[in-house]
């Protein structure tokens, strides 16, 4: 039986295929990682996911929804194809967007339109030379650049989990 490491984003393979050859280059007979070293992982790495998730706290766009965004992210760990596979994720859409970026920033390349839904219009946070706010009946927004919460923990935790693999699989050895 053996084990496997998955991290899910845009280029999950290129991260998997990259874990997989700095094991090689450490130990070159390591045909498996162990399911042990598979459960630490993915659980140090949701820690790591939540602290940039926490530093978003000072940026635009992150708000008051931080600490729904950091009980958001979770860990599974089970069973495919004879192989254990821990992901880490979230079901909030926000991640996603800080992740991957909106508007001009993100896949569709463009800006993207506000109208309001319950009111004739929207404040859009300036006033007028005689003090009146500016109101607009719809807007055009830039959108938000991509955060990679998960890209930036994924792509930090790897040479940590190269030793957590060592150190699991240091531990089947002696047992």
């Amino acid at each position: 039986m053996s084990w496997d490491f998955r991290i899910d984003f845009e280029n999950a393979d290129a991260v998997t295929a990259e874990v997989l050859r700095r094991l090689r280059e450490r130990r070159e007979s390591l045909a498996r990682i162990p399911a042990a070293a598979v459960r630490r992982g993915v659980f140090e790495l949701q820690a790591l996911v939540q602290k940039n998730i926490a530093g978003l706290r000072r940026t635009p766009g992150a708000g008051s929804t931080t600490p729904t965004m950091i009980r958001s992210v979770t860990v599974r760990v089970g069973e495919e194809d004879g192989r254990t596979v821990g992901e880490v994720g979230t079901h909030l859409l926000l991640l996603l967007w800080l992740e991957r970026g909106t508007g001009l920033h993100g896949p569709k390349k463009r800006k993207y339109e506000i109208r309001p839904k319950n009111k004739a219009g929207l404040f859009w946070g300036a006033y007028t030379p005689d003090g009146r706010p500016v109101i607009r009946k719809k807007v055009l927004h830039p959108g938000i650049k991509p955060r990679r919460p998960f890209a930036r923990a994924a792509a930090a935790y790897l040479p940590r989990f190269v030793s957590v693999v060592e150190q699991e699989v240091a531990k089947e050895a002696r047992n």
